[in-house]
C-alpha cells in the first residue's frame, strides 16, 4: 500500500533533502548483495560447488519459476549437510534444503544478476546507482543510500527509467519497491511478476522484463519515447491512487472482517 498524498505532495514540490536534484537516466535503489553468505563458502568440492554455480546460473535466467527446490536433490542436500552446517531446532517451519536455498542461493543469485545487468545497462546509457554496496563500474555512478521518506521517492520521480530486480527469495506477491515506485509517479521498469501482471496493465501502467536483450532493447526503446514513457509512468500512478492507498486497503479488510462476523 502507498501514502499516495504525502508523495503525491512530495513530488510536487520537489523538496531535496540531502539530494542533488537532477535528472536520471537510469536508476537502480538496491542493495547488490555483495556479501552474501554463499560466496563466503570456499570450501566445498569441486563437483559440488560446480552444480550449485550451474543451478544458479539456470535460475537466473527465468523469473516466475522456482527451480531450486526441484534440482536441490536429496543427495545433494545429504553431501551439502557435511560442508555446510546450519544451526536449526525445532522450532523451524522449513526444510534445510529451502533454508540453504533462501539465505545463500538465492541472494547470491540476486547479486550476480543485479551486478550484470547493470554493467550491461550502463553500455548503453549511465546507471546511477543508490546503494550501500561499494560497487561502481564504468558507466555506474554510485550515490549510496537514500533516506526511504524522502529521498528515495524523488529520486523515482526524477529517473527516466527505474529498475526493478526483486530479490530471488520473494518468489510470488508484488515486491514492496514497485509500489514505491509507482506510488512516486515514477516509470517503473520491473523483472516479470505473475501479480504485476495480474494487478496493472502491461506496457500501459508498467513494463517487464526478463532475458537481457529484452531489457536491453526496451530500454533503448523507452529512453528514445519520452511522451510514452511519461503516460506509462502517470497512468501508474493514478491507479495506485485509485486502488492502493492505506484507506482503500483498510476498506477492504474491513469489509472482510464484516463478512465474517
Amino acid at each position: 500500500m502507498v501514502n499516495v498524498p504525502r508523495l503525491d505532495q512530495l513530488r510536487q514540490t520537489k523538496k531535496v533533502i540531502g539530494l542533488k536534484q537532477k535528472k536520471y537516466d537510469i536508476s537502480f535503489v538496491g542493495s547488490l548483495y555483495e556479501n552474501n553468505y554463499y560466496e563466503q563458502i570456499t570450501y566445498l568440492p569441486a563437483h559440488l560447488k560446480g552444480y550449485l554455480d550451474g543451478i544458479c546460473r539456470a535460475q537466473m535466467q527465468l523469473f516466475g519459476v522456482d527451480l531450486l527446490p526441484e534440482l536441490l536433490h536429496e543427495d545433494i542436500l545429504i553431501e551439502l549437510k557435511k560442508y555446510v552446517k546450519l544451526d536449526m531446532d525445532q522450532t523451524y517451519l522449513v526444510t534445510y534444503g529451502r533454508l540453504f536455498s533462501d539465505l545463500f542461493l538465492k541472494k547470491y543469485i540476486s547479486s550476480m544478476e543485479r551486478k550484470e545487468r547493470l554493467e550491461l545497462l550502463a553500455k548503453i546509457r549511465q546507471v546511477a546507482l543508490f546503494s550501500g554496496s561499494h560497487w561502481a563500474g564504468e558507466g555506474i555512478d554510485c550515490y549510496g543510500t537514500v533516506d526511504y521518506m524522502n529521498e528515495m521517492p524523488l529520486v523515482f520521480s526524477l529517473s527516466k527509467i527505474n529498475i526493478n530486480m526483486t530479490i530471488r527469495s520473494i518468489t510470488s506477491g508484488i515486491p514492496l519497491r514497485c509500489m514505491d515506485i509507482l506510488g512516486a509517479g515514477g516509470f517503473l521498469f520491473s523483472n516479470y511478476q505473475p501479480e504485476l501482471e495480474e494487478y496493472f496493465v502491461p506496457e500501459r501502467e508498467w513494463v517487464s522484463f526478463q532475458e537481457a536483450e529484452e531489457m536491453l532493447d526496451k530500454v533503448v526503446f523507452y529512453l528514445q519515447h519520452d511522451e510514452l514513457r511519461d503516460r506509462i509512468a502517470e497512468n501508474g500512478f493514478q491507479k495506485v491512487k485509485r486502488e492502493f492507498t492505506y484507506d482503500k486497503a483498510l476498506e477492504k479488510m474491513l469489509g472482510i472482517v464484516r463478512k465474517l462476523m
